[in-house]
């Protein structure tokens, strides 16, 4: 069994000025989702399937979305070990939402997006933001959901890494430093083929810039949500 493909929903939603800011740092377009549970609106790639969305308000959505080959399989491996379901939504052993669909053949994955100063980005990866004491269950328990590589990580602030054979986004395992909040959250890493340049695009779209930290630049998108520009590969994983 594996996760052949995953998306990301944003929640709670973006305001418009978060829409427009998403839009233009990804490079794509807001389009209404189709019917279903899980969001409300996708960011369409110029090139690509969409897998970035978000969320309705007031809803109840999963943070990560994965397309599996064997659904009843991989929803039965789950629970095994140890998730918990309500009304099809499926919660991690550390309380991250998520929900597994039936894979969709023909994905393609969206491109790297070139910069007119030669640069280029893409958002290459979702960083699962742990406790520490929970830290490497919630990692063997994505290991095991995924079927995905597990690529051990020189720093001891993060876990390892989950790297798809195919697919548009990677997990990467952290261990929080704060024990609040006592659940996993979530979020989104850049790569970019200039971690500073990206970082100054960003800036000028309306990002907030924060930390700076070993390999990657902490920023705020205009409704305050967490976010990084990372020197991962643009074409990651």
């Amino acid at each position: 069994m594996a996760a052949t493909f995953a998306h990301v929903v944003l929640d709670p939603p973006p305001s418009a000025t978060g829409r427009t800011f998403w839009a233009a740092a990804l490079g794509g377009t807001w389009r209404a989702a189709g019917p279903g549970p899980d969001h409300d609106a996708s960011l369409v790639p110029e090139d690509g399937d969409a897998y970035v969305h978000h969320g309705r308000e007031a809803a109840r959505v999963p943070a990560l979305v994965l397309e599996v080959d064997d659904l009843t399989a991989a929803i039965r491996q789950a629970l095994d070990l140890g998730a918990t379901e309500d009304d099809g939504l499926l919660r991690s052993p550390g309380g991250l939402a998520l929900r597994l669909k039936p894979a969709e053949p023909d994905r393609r994955r969206a491109p790297a997006r070139r910069w007119p100063d030669g640069t280029s980005s893409r958002l290459v990866q979702v960083c699962l933001d742990c406790p520490a004491a929970g830290a490497e269950r919630e990692a063997r328990f994505w290991a095991a959901v995924t079927g995905w590589a597990w690529r051990d990580c020189d720093s001891p602030e993060f876990v390892c890494h989950l790297v798809p054979d195919e697919g548009p986004l990677q997990l990467l395992v952290q261990r929080r430093a704060s024990a609040e909040p006592d659940r996993v959250t979530v979020h989104l890493d850049l790569g970019a083929s200039d971690r500073e340049a990206e970082a100054a695009r960003l800036v000028a779209l309306g990002a907030v810039r924060g930390a700076t930290g070993d390999g990657w630049v902490v920023l705020h998108d205009p409704d305050g949500r967490t976010f990084c520009a990372t020197g991962q590969p643009p074409e990651a994983p």
